[in-house]
Parts: structure tokens; sequence; C-alpha cells
């Protein structure tokens, strides 16, 4: 009988034309009895930069839709994404809230042009560099905020060694399935060490007054650092873990690096996650349907956890 419903799935998802998966639910690996949360992390690669190793963004765009609708993520951390990119991703992504676009006073502002001057050409007034895509018929925004990663983090500044701000948002969550509330944060470091190490304790003492209500916590992004230098113990300590290394099977494909334009083994994109109620399930790299057109100089990742 169950071999005969789901040939008939089959059979008319293909009569339709659309794909199987939009006729099935989400992974059913959860442990029983527990709702699950799908989070996507994505450095975009952002628009007004060129890059030889990857192609311009209107060349690509429509494959990071793909991906992006095939990972169905619940929320949705992207990294250096321009005004632009951030339309494309809120024209794509309806069923979503966003959280992170920052205005900027123009003190700052001038600031941010100073200190890269192709940013006076675009004519922004405010910081999208790192966004939060939240699906709404999952999550109830509470609360939100941003920090800056620098010894001043109520403003954009540097400080930590970096040569350019860089900044971490917030969102406190009610999750609706399960009735919890939750904080979802997204960030990205700077690639300059060792800057990372005092990014990571600074996010760590920011994050601390969630940890005392004890709330579940996931906490993901472009740390620029992988899982061999100092700052990743930081962030793997006092019950935080690595939803790759939690999960029961890390990746489908076995492959564990998310940088593909510097080789190895390195992981600098990574989802965290504190708090007894998470529990990891899945952790995929997301590859390009097209392999002779790169989606960034980043895989994206998605990781599925179960929240009781």
């Amino acid at each position: 009988m169950l071999k005969r419903f789901l040939m008939l799935l089959f059979l008319l998802g293909s009569w339709a034309g659309v794909p199987i998966l939009a006729l099935t639910a989400s992974s059913s690996s959860s442990p029983e009895g527990k709702s699950e949360i799908r989070v996507m992390t994505f450095n975009v690669k952002v628009d007004f930069e060129e890059d030889s190793r990857v192609p311009p963004w209107d060349d690509r765009k429509d494959l990071c839709a793909q991906v992006v609708k095939e990972a169905r993520p619940d929320l949705l951390g992207l990294q250096e994404t321009s005004p632009n990119q951030l339309a494309f991703f809120q024209d794509l992504l309806e069923g979503y809230e966003t959280v992170g676009k920052t205005p900027l006073p123009s003190e700052e502002r001038e600031l941010f042009e100073t200190l890269f001057p192709p940013l006076k050409e675009i004519g922004f007034d405010s910081y999208t560099d790192v966004i939060l895509m939240i699906r709404k018929e999952v999550f109830e925004i509470l609360d939100q905020g941003h920090w800056w990663l620098s010894p001043t983090p109520d403003k954009a500044s540097i400080g930590f060694g970096n040569i350019f701000p860089r900044i971490t948002v917030w969102a406190r969550l009610k999750h609706t399935p399960s009735g919890r509330e939750i904080v979802a944060v997204n960030t990205h470091f700077d690639n300059t060490a060792p800057s990372q190490e005092r990014m990571a304790k600074l996010c760590q003492e920011k994050l601390q007054i969630f940890v005392d209500e004890d709330l579940p916590i996931l906490f993901f992004g472009d740390f620029n650092t992988d899982q061999g230098r100092g700052d990743y113990p930081l962030l793997t300590s006092g019950g935080w873990k690595d939803s790759y290394l939690a999960s029961p099977e890390a990746s489908e494909t076995g492959r564990d690096d998310n940088v593909p334009t510097i080789g190895g083994r390195s992981r600098i994109d990574h989802i965290f996650y504190y708090g007894k109620s998470l529990q990891a399930v899945e952790w995929k790299r997301l590859e390009s349907p097209d392999p002779k057109r790169a989606l960034s100089d980043h895989f994206p990742v998605l990781s599925v956890l179960a929240i009781d």
C-alpha cells in the first residue's frame, strides 16, 4: 500500500510538472515527537566586486535562487549581501521577514566609504552585509538587534585588527510548531587573524544574556575561521556544539570543505547551536546545479536541527 501511495505521488508530481519535493513534508529524520528547523548560511559574494573565480552576479543568481528554494530554509543567514542582492532575495522569498538591514547615520556611512571607496558608487544608506531571512509561517519575531564586532559594539567601527567594520545581527523568535522561544544569530567575522578570536569572545559575551535565560540559540554565518584555528575552541565551548560534528551523517557527499577557491578541508561557514532542546540531525554542503558556474566563493551550508 505504501509503495502504491508513493508511486501515485510521483505520477501526480510528474503530470503536474512539479518536483516530488513539493508534495512531501520536510525530512522525517528527527527523533519522534520533535519539530525540525532548517538553517542555512550562505556567503553570496557581493555583486559589485569582480573575482575571476566567480561568475558575475547576473550569471549565477538563478543558480543561487534554485539552491535556496530547494533547501527550504526556515532561517537563512546571508553574508556579503549588497542592497541589490538583498532585493533579489526578498523578491524570491516572499514568505520571509528580513532582519539586519541596519541604518547608517551619515558619520558611520562616511567611515564605510573611506575604508571601501567603491561603496560611494552604490549610494547606500543602510548596511546589508549580514542578513537574516525568517520564514513567517514557522517563526514570529519577538525582538531583534545587532552589534558591531569591535571594542565599541554600539556603533559602526573597527578595532580588533580588522580593516573593515563587521556586524552580528540577531532575532528573538517564537517557534510556532513547538511554542518555544529561540534566538537566531548571523555573523560575518573578519578574515584577518587574530581578529576572529576577539570577535568570538565578544559574541560569547553578548550571547550570555540568552544563555542565562536558558534559551536555545542558533549561531551561524561566515566565521572566516576553520576548525584548526584559535577561536574555534571558543565557539564550541561552554555547551556550544558544531552541527557538523553533532550530525549523525555530516554530508551526503562526505565533503566538509566549503571554500571552493582555496581547496583543502577547511570549514569556515558554521552553524553552531546551544541548548538541550536542540539536536542536529543533518548537515549538508550545497553545490551549484551547474558545475561550470560557481554559486559564490563559498558553498552554502544547510543544517537540520530537531527541537522538542
